[in-house]
């Protein structure tokens, strides 16, 4: 456990600095100026205050020395040696007796602390005492010697007397969180930790300058009250206190690691029950555990290369059923140690449950490697074999019902590759090969049938059917060369003009490109590709301009309805596509975020505040169950209308597929439906004004 750290000792500052003549001691070199000071000494022996110069220089020459060294102690020594012969000259001179014996009490008594002779400190300090029963400096330093002798008893004695000697004086009191923290140190090593928390609060209350190192103090004794009552299995208590320690000092990272422990295990305990409301109180626990994990592993914390942290962060995840995030965080784990068969076996479970098969046999296999005798690992690969088998099984069974012939036969042949004893994969591929050969035959024919009759278009979708199936296929491209006349060029035209009526300019731009490849140099098919790319770029420009003003204005609920707008007109747009990425990781970003000031505003007991944080979330991402999870919780159960983004999304794609078949009426039923639900939609908003001018028009012709 990390050491309680005590505030650098005090420095003394003496009073009587005298006799220096004018214009040479003070301005002299240092040399010279010890020299003056021996002279000063060797010229009148019985001045007590030459003797006490003399020790002040040597003092001083010693502080600025390496501590402990062997020119530092010498220079300490002939420091103490002055001192002691101002005293016994001071007897000689009352007034100066007065003047002197005090600041030489104080400064013998830091000079023994200095050389650690902390028996001779103390007495040094109580003849000050003894002098000035007030004085804070010797009453402080009584307490340091008593203190670093070990002498608990008398030092906490000590230290009580200062602190009641100076009360109600400011300057006198300097020294005070220095005995505060002796004060606590002390009770933390008699494991007196009520005691000793009391002592650095306080510090943080009554000194605020001193509160950053007193903060720390008193989350270490947290710390170690809570690790008392974890080795007495009180969990509960220990986690809050951990949680008491991280809220004093959030830079002690030993107290985040250790709450992130407490919790964890109080999850993993609960997480499994039968009763509902302990299952809820082991997520919760879980949730709070993986956010310390993620603290203390940050990219500058003390724990991030440190296997064992990332190893509990993936478990937590993983209980946590944060597949994703579990497989990225023990993959972290692997790279720092990768001899952990626990977390290649976690790792494989996780990819399992994506059904990433290939990388979980792998994980599985190295697992089995790292640990022989488990017998959970040989299992897992044997799962996870089987699993894959019978998931290819299963795809190539779905494409081949739905004539995706082709990609059954490669599910079916990587069956094999898998399992080359499989029993049914090369009957089923055989099947399969008869059946493309009927699917290829029919849609020649049709393509033949539809060419006789002029039907250009539906000949060459027929005959382009044809390489889809079986892009091998030496039959279909002999077919689509006849079609390359003028007929075919005017029905792809036609069909792009339609789509460019229909605003849908990716068809329309396709239809036209397979046009202008038949006949590059037809002049109607080039005119109507520049005015479907025109509008295609004037409507990207206009609704990408949006969005980067909507990210501009942190707007990003409006930007993600415009991207999804944009993208549906244009699925294939990179510019929308590239800000789809920005909105949606600015999105996640702020999430994040708000999730972490939420937990932190639930820890500081501000309900207001978190639940702020939850609303802004669910404002954002409305079916987020952990922000709808938190609402409630803060809100004292109190249910959160969220709205349905799938049902608005629904209502909206009604509404456009109404008004492309003129059904203005339906349009606007769905539009409307759609706003009432999410008031703050503007581009269904648009849609709705759209409509009802169409409407008022259509009125107003009849």
């Amino acid at each position: 456990m990390e050491p309680v750290r005590i505030v650098s000792s005090m420095v003394l500052a003496c009073a009587l600095v005298a006799l220096a003549p004018a214009g040479r001691a003070a301005d002299a070199p240092p040399d010279r100026t010890l020299q003056l000071r021996l002279d000063a000494v060797k010229a009148d022996p019985n001045e007590p205050r030459n003797h006490f110069n003399l020790g002040l220089e040597y003092y001083s020459r010693a502080s600025e020395d390496q501590p402990g060294s062997p020119t530092q102690v010498a220079m300490l020594e002939k420091a103490a040696a002055a001192f002691q012969q101002a005293l016994k000259a001071g007897k000689k001179d009352k007034e100066a007796h007065e003047q002197i014996d005090l600041s030489c009490f104080q400064v013998l008594g830091n000079i023994s602390i200095m050389l650690k002779k902390y028996g001779d400190a103390v007495d040094w300090f109580e003849k000050g005492i003894k002098n000035t029963p007030t004085d804070p400096m010797c009453l402080f330093g009584r307490g340091q010697g008593y203190y670093l002798n070990r002498k608990f008893s008398d030092a906490r004695e000590a230290f009580e007397a200062y602190l009641k000697a100076t009360t109600g004086n400011p300057k006198a009191r300097e020294q005070a969180p220095q005995a505060l923290t002796y004060l606590g140190a002390m009770a933390m090593e008699t494991r007196k930790y009520e005691e000793a928390a009391g002592y650095f609060r306080q510090v943080i209350q009554e000194f605020p300058k001193e509160s950053k190192e007193a903060s720390r103090n008193l989350s270490l004794v947290l710390v170690a009250q809570g690790d008392t009552l974890k080795a007495k299995k009180q969990l509960a208590e220990a986690a809050r206190l951990y949680d008491e320690a991280v809220a004093a000092d959030r830079s002690h990272e030993d107290a985040v690691i250790a709450a992130a422990l407490a919790h964890f295990e109080l999850g993993h305990a609960l997480v499994t029950a039968k009763e509902a409301d302990k299952k809820a109180s082991g997520l919760e626990h879980l949730k709070i555990a993986e956010a310390d994990f993620k603290r203390a592993t940050g990219r500058d914390a003390k724990y991030k290369d440190d296997y064992r942290a990332w190893f509990q962060l993936g478990f937590t995840q993983f209980l946590l059923e944060k597949f994703e995030d579990m497989i990225a965080s023990y993959k972290r784990s692997l790279e720092i140690d990768p001899n952990q068969p626990d977390a290649r076996y976690n790792l494989a479970l996780a990819l399992h449950r994506k059904g990433a098969y290939e990388d979980a046999l792998q994980q599985a296999e190295m697992a089995k490697s790292l640990n022989k005798d488990d017998p959970a690992a040989a299992n897992m690969v044997q799962k996870i074999f089987d699993d894959w088998q019978e998931e290819l099984l299963k795809k190539a069974s779905e494409a081949f019902t739905a004539d995706r012939v082709l990609e059954a036969i490669n599910f079916w042949e990587q069956v094999l590759k898998l399992n080359p004893r499989q029993p049914d994969a090369p009957k089923f591929i055989e099947q399969a090969r008869v059946r493309l050969a009927e699917l290829r035959d029919d849609h020649l024919k049709r393509g033949d049938a539809a060419f006789k009759a002029g039907d250009l278009l539906t000949a060459t979708t027929e005959w382009n059917a044809v390489l889809a199936l079986d892009p091998q296929n030496a039959e279909a491209p002999g077919r689509l060369k006849k079609v390359t006349g003028a007929k075919r060029v005017e029905a792809l035209r036609a069909d792009a003009a339609a789509a460019f009526r229909a605003r849908n300019y990716a068809t329309a731009l396709m239809r036209v490109n397979e046009a202008l490849a038949a006949s590059p140099t037809d002049a109607a098919s080039r005119k109507l590709k520049a005015q479907i790319q025109t509008a295609q770029s004037s409507g990207a420009k206009a609704v990408a301009g949006r969005i980067r003003d909507y990210l501009k204005r942190d707007r990003l609920k409006e930007a993600r309805r415009e991207v999804e707008a944009a993208l549906e007109a244009q699925p294939d747009d990179k510019t929308i596509g590239l800000l789809r990425q920005t909105v949606n990781k600015r999105i996640e970003d702020t999430v994040a975020r708000l999730k972490n000031e939420a937990q932190a505003a639930q820890t500081a007991g501000n309900k207001d505040l978190a639940r702020q944080k939850f609303e802004a979330i669910l404002a954002l991402v409305p079916n987020d169950k952990e922000a709808a999870e938190g609402y409630k919780k803060v809100a004292k159960g109190e249910a959160k209308a969220v709205v349905s983004a799938e049902q608005v999304k629904s209502l909206n794609k009604k509404g456009i597929f109404a008004y492309m078949q003129n059904d203005l009426a339906g349009a606007k039923r769905a539009w409307e439906e759609a706003l009432a639900l999410d008031p703050e939609n503007t581009e269904i908003r648009r849609s709705l004004e759209r409509v009802n001018q169409k409407l008022k028009a259509s009125k107003g012709a009849a």
